[in-house]
């Protein structure tokens, strides 16, 4: 089976880590998980910034699949496929 390919665009702090959008090319079946863990590799402060000393999705962060929110349910499990769009950012907040 072909790789898939997978845009990442990052913004706020993330952005700074990974840039604003990368292309990243994953094996067919590969989860968000999959995808964060081969980030944290190449990017070990996103790690840091990424999951919790458990292992888990930090506080406050948002991950959105072609416009859907996956990272509040913590729902890691999530199959991605060719072209999908992940994006990674901190909700704003403040006054």
């Amino acid at each position: 089976m072909n790789d898939i390919t997978v845009i990442v665009r990052a913004f706020a702090d993330f952005r700074a880590i990974l840039g604003a959008q990368t292309e990243v090319m994953l094996a067919p079946g590969r989860t968000i998980r999959d995808l964060l863990e081969l980030l944290s590799k190449e990017h070990s402060s996103f790690r840091e910034k990424v999951f919790d000393s458990d292992g888990r999705l930090s506080e406050g962060i948002d991950i959105i699949i072609n416009g859907r929110n996956v990272g509040h349910t913590q729902n890691l499990t999530v199959e991605l496929q060719d072209g999908d769009q992940v994006f990674f950012f901190r909700p704003l907040s403040g006054g």
